[in-house]
């Protein structure tokens, strides 16, 4: 099977809003790819934990709270630094 680098956004400050990476972004597709064996290295520009966008994760844009369970989960929460 591959491996895979995904790479996520630290995040940005813009006037009152910290933006960061997007949940489906990610976990849609690493799902998949996980399902069907491969691995899956994260990384960001800093490492460690990189920021979500809180949006990406609220009910307007998850209503499920699928991309939700799978942030709480932890999987995203330790990144290579770039």
């Amino acid at each position: 099977m591959a491996r895979v680098l995904a790479v996520l956004s630290s995040g940005y400050e813009e006037k009152d809003y910290h933006t960061g990476w997007w949940a489906e972004e990610l976990f849609a597709p690493l799902q998949k790819l996980e399902g069907a064996g491969h691995t899956v290295d994260l990384a960001s520009p800093f490492g460690g934990k990189p920021e979500v966008d809180v949006r990406s994760i609220s009910e307007d844009f998850d209503p499920n709270g699928t991309y939700k369970k799978l942030y709480e989960s932890g999987r995203a929460d330790q990144t290579m630094k770039l």
